[in-house]
């Protein structure tokens, strides 16, 4: 864990989401079930990946190599999405 939800961002601001580092190439597993709503490029994020679990949560993901999934898709917790950098 690199900065928990709700700690100093370093900015002045306070943390909206939490940064977890990992190894080089790791497999990126669902953190819960939902609908694919963006899988792709965007921005300076590289690749991302916004799941849709329901009650008004979205879940971002970014900084992958590779995405395994599709828009639309339904995945469940601990699924396989995709792969980090190399």
């Amino acid at each position: 864990l690199v900065t928990a939800f709700g700690a100093e961002d370093g900015f002045g601001g306070i943390a909206q989401g939490m940064t977890i580092a990992t190894r080089a190439g790791a497999r990126v597993a669902a953190p819960a079930d939902g609908w694919i709503e963006f899988a792709g490029p965007y921005r300076s994020y590289g690749n991302l990946l916004i799941i849709n679990a329901g009650d008004g949560y979205l879940i971002l993901l970014s900084g992958m190599e590779r995405i395994d999934v599709q828009y639309g898709q339904f995945v469940l917790a601990g699924e396989p999405v995709a792969a980090m950098n190399a």
